[in-house]
């Protein structure tokens, strides 16, 4: 605030107040020094003028930039401040033609130096945001960099890998929606997004497929060991690997979309503690994974639930074709498929610990208490669906709805009927 305080105080200051050193001047050609400006001279290493803790302070000698400047006009140097004020280039006679002159005149006329500053501020202000950024970066990764050590150099610089800031915001946008996406569509009519939901869940479909194929291959091409696996012994297959997992990783997120249709569609009882755990957790999660583990023993799980993903996407797709519902066989099977994969991913997992190898050993604890915690929640939810309430859903089958799999429900007939009447849909 300092910084801005003395440029408002030089906003009396017109063009024509500057000497040819690019100095401000008085009316007696004295020189203004704003002596509570920082004169800290711009780093050659940091085009962004970031200041590190730790790096050596150069002076003026070593960097070749003027003291008597506030550090907020070297940002844009005298060639960016004489653009800014539009002072255009003399001729090549060494003097103005009378319609330059005239378009000098008048663009003196318009531009106040108070824009010229304010100018200025913003790209000062664009700067200091932007190196505190980067400060709330680096020291978000020295930490984890701590706490789990080195990361995998082959993912270096991958899209939304470099930073966790943007995963982290991702999963603070989606529960905030979560949270006030039901009450701005509380008087609205819901949406059917049929057309969409078909575009949607077939893309999710293929690209499970595809998942699913090239890691069964990379695997088989990798000799990956099934009891324990290492993530650097794998050679070329490792970095297919990692390839395909970091779509695993962006998957998460196109996930998302399924809790923003249950709210335009208004099927807000879908959207159970369950649903949100299982998609706010999972890209954070495989953000650490993709970034310390992104090969070897982690492949297991994303194989599995790459193949139930195939089966769970390609239902919700078929059945909002209405010709293809009575052909829809599977959908009973989706939630056993989830169980049966948390028990065999726990047992995989289990083995690595059993009969160790190089892969880090706290990254197969965690993954073990996380599908603990997906068996409780799924169970739960097995349980509440199919025992207590086996005869109301067979009800509701028998009236033209479908029963509720997998911790989400599957209808796209409620809106023609009745929106009042939820016809269940599994997502």
């Amino acid at each position: 605030m300092t910084h801005i305080h003395h440029i408002i105080s030089t906003m009396k200051l017109s063009r024509m107040d500057m000497d040819v050193k690019g100095r401000y001047v008085n009316s007696d050609n004295s020189v203004i020094m704003p002596s509570s400006f920082s004169n800290r001279p711009i780093n050659t290493r940091n085009p962004n003028n970031c200041h590190v803790s730790g790096s050596p302070k150069k002076t003026a000698k070593t960097t070749g930039q003027r003291q008597d400047l506030p550090s907020q006009y070297h940002l844009l140097g005298m060639q960016g401040i004489q653009s800014l004020i539009k002072t255009p280039p003399p001729s090549k006679k060494g003097k103005l033609h009378s319609e330059e002159r005239h378009s000098r005149d008048a663009a003196s006329e318009d531009l106040a130096p108070e824009s010229f500053l304010v100018s200025i501020c913003a790209v000062s202000l664009q700067t200091e945001v932007r190196c505190r950024m980067e400060l709330v970066d680096k020291t978000i990764n020295s930490y984890f960099d701590v706490w789990l050590g080195p990361r995998d150099p082959r993912v270096k610089g991958w899209l939304l890998l470099e930073n966790y800031t943007p995963t982290f915001i991702f999963s603070v946008l989606y529960l905030l929606i979560v949270w006030l996406g039901p009450k701005y569509m509380r008087n609205k009519q819901p949406f059917s997004c049929r057309g969409i939901l078909v575009i949607y869940n077939l893309g999710l479909t293929l690209l499970s497929l595809y998942m699913f194929y090239e890691l069964v291959t990379g695997v088989l091409e990798g000799g990956y060991n099934f009891f324990c696996q290492d993530t650097h012994s794998g050679g070329e297959a490792d970095m297919k690997i990692i390839r395909v997992l970091w779509w695993y990783y962006f998957s998460k997120l196109i996930e998302f979309m399924d809790t923003f249709f249950f709210i335009l569609r208004k099927n807000n009882h879908q959207i159970t503690v369950l649903h949100v755990y299982h998609h706010a957790t999972m890209l954070n999660i495989w953000w650490f994974v993709m970034n310390w583990v992104p090969c070897g023993h982690s492949y297991f799980g994303a194989t599995l639930n790459s193949f139930i993903h195939v089966l769970m996407y390609s239902y919700y797709g078929l059945s909002a074709v209405p010709a293809m519902r009575p052909y829809l066989w599977w959908k009973k099977y989706i939630t056993q498929g989830q169980l049966i994969q948390f028990v065999l991913t726990i047992f995989q997992t289990s083995c690595g610990v059993v009969w160790p190898c190089a892969f880090p050993q706290g990254w197969l604890y965690f993954q073990i208490s996380y599908m603990i915690s997906l068996i409780i929640l799924f169970t739960n939810f097995y349980i509440q669906t199919y025992n207590k309430k086996a005869s109301s859903r067979r009800k509701e089958y028998q009236n033209g709805s479908t029963a509720i799999a997998n911790g989400y429900t599957n209808s796209f007939s409620s809106l023609e009927n009745n929106v009042k009447q939820r016809k269940q849909r599994k997502d």
